[in-house]
């Protein structure tokens, strides 16, 4: 009797989670806090924080999601200025294949203003915004059209 209640708790628990993993997807939000993003630098954290999330995760869109969420003031700088590490690690979490990457910097440079609003401190609409934008470059739309599994290389 012990060992069916035990069982039926800790698959209870595994639902739940994959429930939340799936429902982050979908709201572009992992629920995964903790890291203050103001505060990290650049070089050996942002290897670090990808890892984890490559490691922590199971599907792109959790990598994306993740990627985002950890990562969305350093994007902003970075596609202010229409280039960076992290506007990189974007377009690949995104899928863009690396002969994409300059028209891929170019549309979010441009479209800075869409993109990154003030109303919005913390992106939690941003991956819809971008998805818009994407609307407006069918070309670009179908070169980034899926999300990488792969890990950063």
């Amino acid at each position: 009797m012990y060992t069916k209640q035990v069982l039926f708790i800790v698959s209870l628990i595994i639902l739940v989670a994959m429930f939340n993993t799936a429902w982050a997807c979908h709201e572009s939000d992992t629920g995964l806090r903790g890291h203050n993003p103001d505060l990290r630098f650049a070089g050996i954290s942002v290897v670090t924080e990808a890892a984890f999330a490559l490691t922590s995760t199971t599907t792109g869109c959790d990598h994306y999601t993740y990627f985002i969420q950890q990562s969305y003031h350093q994007i902003a700088e970075n596609a202010a200025k229409g280039e960076g590490e992290y506007l990189e690690a974007f377009a690949h979490f995104r899928g863009c294949p690396s002969e994409s990457l300059g028209s891929f910097k170019v549309v979010i440079r441009s479209n800075y203003q869409k993109l990154f609003l003030e109303t919005d401190p913390l992106g939690k609409s941003f991956p819809k915004r971008f998805e818009m934008v994407l609307q407006d470059h069918p070309q670009l739309r179908l070169e980034c059209g899926t999300f990488s599994n792969s890990s950063l290389s």
